[in-house]
């Protein structure tokens, strides 16, 4: 994903390269803690981003065991930035991962369907 050290240049910190499996793609999605009974494994969920038309598809891989501060900044001065999170775990469907294996870190919104 990223190569960090070049040919006769000492190794630092980040060692000489990022590496990644690109092949099927993860959202790793923040679930406010008062929405959280809400999600199931298994359940379909659209992503979506300004950079790519149309919606995306994944499904509900794993949900965390751990309530965290939200580590996503917000650039609207409404929003709560103090706010409670689990991270969510998304599979994206195959073609999908295709469509982003070049996003790595990419911003997305997620829409989990609840039951």
């Amino acid at each position: 994903l990223k190569i960090h050290t070049r040919p006769g240049e000492t190794i630092g910190s980040e060692g000489i390269a990022t590496l990644g499996q690109t092949q099927q793609m993860i959202v790793v999605a923040d679930v406010y803690q008062d929405d959280i009974a809400n999600v199931q494994l298994g359940q379909l969920v659209e992503i979506t981003t300004p950079v790519i038309e149309g919606t995306l598809q994944g499904t509900v891989q794993r949900i965390g065991l751990q309530v965290e501060s939200q580590d996503v900044v917000n650039e609207d001065p409404a929003a709560n930035i103090d706010a409670k999170v689990v991270e969510v775990h998304i599979q994206m469907d195959s073609e999908d991962s295709q469509t982003v294996a070049g996003l790595t870190n990419l911003q997305v919104t997620t829409t989990i369907q609840v039951k």
